[in-house]
Formats: C-alpha cells, structure tokens, sequence
C-alpha cells in the first residue's frame, strides 16, 4: 500500500512534524466549515485510517512459517495421562 492521496500525504507531513491541532488537520482536509465535533470526528477517522495503512506499510515481511521440531507434547506442553 502506497499513499497516493496529495491529501494523504500532506496529513502524514504535518503529523510527522509535531503538528496536534485538529483545525489546521481540518484546514488539510476541507472540513474546516463544519463545526467543531464534525471536524474533530473527520480528522480522527483520517488519522486512525492513516495509522492503520502506515502500519501495514512498516511492518515487515512475513517469513515461511518455520517451526521448532515437534516435542509430542500438544500445545500446553504436558503429556496426557
């Protein structure tokens, strides 16, 4: 997933750069006419949607699922009496 948004982009920026306020988010996205809980509700649903897609983005690789040698244990570790 890339960030392909101009807007998606510049509220990355401003977050990386220590930006809070959620009127100059606002002013970013085009909701700064909207009243006050509108905008805040707007700036968070950008953000949280913003945070999932860079997680995504920043986690690593999978690798193949390369487990330990069985012990014949199950899965708690205790053999059945």
């Amino acid at each position: 997933m890339r960030l392909d948004d101009p807007l998606d982009r510049e509220i990355v920026r401003r977050w990386a750069s220590g930006e809070r306020h959620t009127e100059v988010f606002a002013k970013v996205l085009a909701v700064d006419h909207l009243s006050l809980p509108a905008q805040t509700r707007a700036v968070k649903r950008t953000k949280d949607r913003l945070r999932v897609a860079l997680r995504r983005m920043c986690k690593p690789a999978t690798q193949p699922n390369v487990s330990a040698p069985s012990t014949g244990r199950g899965l708690s570790g205790s053999t059945a009496v």
